[in-house]
């Protein structure tokens, strides 16, 4: 019976293992597969040590105090009182997280926070339809690339290129 194995584009497993299949005496067995793997494996690590070093230069550190955050969430507490602490403490934490020194100074923040703190409920509704809806926008349309992409290999088109022959 041949080996053969397959993956599709998104690393799902198409083929057949016969059940004798060891894969340790089928690497050893195989050297130049083994020195593919080796080259294989240092390429990864050299590709993901890159990719941490460029996220490790790129990570923007929030440059709001704790202090201010505390601050705000009382003023605001006070402002709108205790029924609102969750949403103002989520809320307020959240943007601080968000807040990037381009976005501005921290008394741009507490002077944004102090503004932009909603407490109409309708004015509320309206917002999280309108986040709903973009959401559900973005989501649909990551399906739809999904599903189009996958349809070659999900319907009878005929054979996939670069597929082997069982033989």
């Amino acid at each position: 019976m041949p080996f053969a194995i397959f993956f599709n584009l998104y690393g799902n497993f198409v083929g057949h293992i016969p059940a004798s299949f060891n894969i340790f005496s089928y690497i050893y067995a195989n050297q130049n597969l083994l020195v593919f793997m080796k080259k294989l494996l240092i390429y990864s690590l050299s590709l993901l040590a890159g990719a941490l070093g460029a996220n490790a230069q790129q990570l923007d550190v929030s440059p709001i105090p704790a202090s201010s955050v505390q601050k705000m969430e009382s003023t605001l507490e006070s402002k709108y009182g205790a029924n609102e602490s969750f949403r103002i403490k989520r809320g307020v934490e959240q943007t601080a997280m968000l807040w990037r020194q381009s976005d501005g100074s921290t008394a741009d923040f507490e002077q944004f926070v102090t503004d932009n703190f909603e407490t109409n409920a309708v004015k509320l509704d309206a917002l999280f339809g309108k986040l709903s809806r973009a959401f559900e926008i973005l989501g649909g349309y990551n399906l739809r690339m999904t599903m189009d992409l996958k349809k070659p290999l999900d319907l009878d088109w005929g054979r996939v290129e670069g597929e082997e022959d069982d033989h």
